[in-house]
């Protein structure tokens, strides 16, 4: 029997603030929906999703697009890289490898508004700079649209979570951790965000005990593997990001672990 916050069902649209399921770029390994698009987010939350991670990056005129790579190439119709394009050109000239429209941040948080959904938005470097000014006007964009209370920040950039939570601490920020840090120097170097994402081998009850000290929490880092989830369940780690909703479906109903993806480990963001 597993905790109630790990029941599967349909959502139709989530309360503010409720992170336990979170769909890994709407929904990363679909064959038919193209990651970080409105239509995986509105899939993710068909299928079960609280929360939905997409990832943010500036373009060459400062304007902020909804896509995980620094390059076009992976997931779009174009080419090139993201930090040398304007929002408008990408708008106009590209398109999701199955057609949708590739969003800007203000639409995405819109369709967030109107749909109840509850966005992680990472802050993805692309080799341009994420100046103060930059991160201000994320935040301006989120208030403006009325989505404070359902927006969290997550990133690698320690320096760009420190700056939000310098002049909002109101806002949750989550940092991911980077291979070259320990789980405890990760916590150690970042005592103004409110979260850190771990994957099950470094959740050791140490790294829990200081997060729980410091009155701060641990999210469990994005995976498809059932030994995983069970572990976050079992420290009582109360949320999860995952890729396949379907997976962790049959798994909270049936403890199936037979999916190609049972065993893999914790993926980057």
């Amino acid at each position: 029997m597993l905790l109630g916050w790990l029941a599967p069902g349909v959502a139709q649209g989530a309360e503010p603030g409720d992170y336990h399921l979170i769909a890994h770029r709407g929904q990363r390994f679909n064959p038919t929906i193209t990651e970080n698009t409105i239509e995986a987010g509105r899939y993710a939350m068909a299928h079960g999703a609280s929360a939905i991670e997409i990832d943010v990056m500036p373009t060459r005129d400062n304007r902020f697009l909804v896509m995980h790579d620094p390059n076009l190439g992976r997931t779009t119709t174009c080419s090139g890289a993201v930090r040398l394009k304007r929002l408008r050109w990408v708008q106009r000239n590209c398109r999701g490898d199955h057609g949708e429209r590739i969003p800007n941040l203000g639409e995405y948080l819109s369709w967030a508004s109107q749909n109840q959904a509850n966005p992680l938005i990472e802050i993805k470097f692309n080799g341009k700079v994420w100046t103060d000014s930059l991160l201000d006007a994320v935040i301006a964009r989120v208030e403006g649209l009325g989505m404070a209370s359902r927006v969290r920040f997550a990133s690698f950039l320690v320096t760009a979570l420190n700056h939000i939570e310098t002049v909002r601490p109101g806002f949750v920020t989550l940092v991911f951790k980077p291979g070259a840090l320990s789980a405890m120097e990760l916590i150690d170097s970042t005592p103004l965000v409110d979260q850190v994402s771990l994957c099950a081998a470094d959740l050791t009850p140490e790294a829990l005990a200081v997060l729980t000290s410091a009155k701060r929490s641990a999210q469990g880092g994005v995976t498809d593997n059932a030994a995983n989830w069970s572990a976050y369940r079992d420290l009582g780690v109360a949320e999860v990001m995952v890729n396949s909703l379907e997976y962790w479906q049959a798994w909270s109903s049936t403890g199936d672990v037979s999916w190609p993806q049972a065993s893999g480990p914790c993926l980057t963001p």
